[in-house]
């Protein structure tokens, strides 16, 4: 799995100290409309609880991934291309949320429930918010 991670999360201290305080939320966000309605709604969440956001973005492998078996090779030019354009979209999506210096991202190669959890557990976020399509 290929990533690209920005900006530790960081936790306010000030205020009331809630359960789920320091615990943070992970965001899935692909640069839709929905995945930034979804980055809204945990932001207003994460204020009024005082924990972190970490915004995750999972672009699939090509189908031909795993299938040259030579071994271990480094990404291709083509997969970090496409790494530095989420990258990027991910930048003014938290810029237009006027949270660039608040919110952490990253960029993942790979399987999208498997990605959110691995995030989730190496940030120590006990919430997802995966938005949902109509």
């Amino acid at each position: 799995m290929t990533t690209t991670s920005t900006r530790p999360a960081k936790a306010s201290d000030s205020g009331e100290r809630t359960p789920v305080e320091k615990l943070g939320i992970v965001v899935a966000v692909d640069g839709s409309r929905s995945s930034l309605v979804t980055a809204e709604a945990a932001g207003r969440l994460a204020d009024e609880w005082k924990v972190p956001v970490h915004l995750v973005s999972v672009l699939p492998p090509f189908a031909d991934y795993g299938a040259h078996p030579e071994g271990d090779e480094p990404a291709s030019q083509v997969e970090d291309l496409r790494i530095q354009l989420r990258d990027a979209a991910l930048r003014k999506m938290l810029d237009k949320l006027h949270r660039t210096n608040e919110w952490s991202h990253e960029v993942v190669v790979g399987r999208l429930p498997a990605a959110l959890v691995t995030a989730a557990d190496r940030c120590g976020a006990r919430v997802i918010f995966w938005p949902c399509k109509q």
